[in-house]
């Protein structure tokens, strides 16, 4: 008897996912929606700046352009971006959907 298994609703990957952090002058929110190999689907908004693109994924690191966002654990990180001439490096946490 053959039986079909549900699929797994968690991240394969633990780059996957939404991130935020912001200081007093500086805001990063992102998204890695997918991540196929070497390959991440990113959505970004920095200081106001949004875009989207392919990434690469390097280990516990993802860059895209003069983006680079990494993170150890799977649920901080620290992220660096060009906002004007200066380059910003923002600590983020992946965000987590609250259980009822």
């Amino acid at each position: 008897m053959l039986g079909k298994t549900a699929a797994s609703t968690a991240d394969t990957n633990p780059l996957q996912g939404s991130w935020t952090g912001a200081t007093a002058g500086h805001s990063a929110s992102f998204q890695i929606a997918s991540i196929n190999g070497r390959d991440a689907q990113v959505k970004y908004n920095f200081d106001g700046h949004s875009g989207q693109g392919v990434g690469d994924v390097v280990k516990n690191a993802e860059l895209l352009g003069k983006i680079q966002f990494s993170s150890n654990d799977g649920s901080t990180g620290k992220v660096t971006f060009q906002s004007g001439k200066q380059t910003i490096s923002l600590a983020v946490r992946k965000l987590t959907p609250k259980t009822a």
